[in-house]
């Protein structure tokens, strides 16, 4: 008699993970918990959004510009392994509401560029009226 009680409860809870992973960006469980971003997909699913958005959208590289004074301008330096796939979240850095930030990227010639805050959310918003 336990056996298929237990059984059942294996069942829902491992259907209820599966469908939870699919409400937000797994990525986002390097700043978050689970509990604290089902949470926000309920209550705040905009401010959701956003994080979600600024995972691939709130930054860029660029090259080390050359002969110019750009020091003065960043904001840190910035360990990234791989350029090509990193988690704007794992480099604990947080946009600034109207100012873009430059950060240098250890052992590499290029800066990462952190939009404001206030440029991002206009990015979406123009991604969403354009779909």
């Amino acid at each position: 008699m336990k056996a298929p009680i237990l059984i059942t409860l294996l069942l829902f809870s491992t259907a209820l993970f599966s469908q939870s992973a699919k409400d937000f960006d797994n990525r986002l469980l390097v700043k978050f918990t689970k509990v604290e971003l089902l949470e926000m997909k309920e209550n705040q699913p905009d401010r959701l959004q956003i994080y979600e958005y600024c995972l691939d959208n709130a930054s860029y590289f660029v090259d080390v510009p050359k002969g110019k004074d750009y020091k003065h301008r960043i904001t840190k330096e910035l360990e990234i392994k791989d350029v090509n796939n990193y988690n704007i979240y794992a480099l604990d850095i947080t946009p600034l509401e109207n100012d873009y930030q430059y950060f240098s990227v250890k052992d590499k010639n290029i800066l990462l560029v952190l939009k404001s805050f206030k440029h991002i959310q206009q990015q979406l918003k123009s991604d969403l009226d354009n779909q």
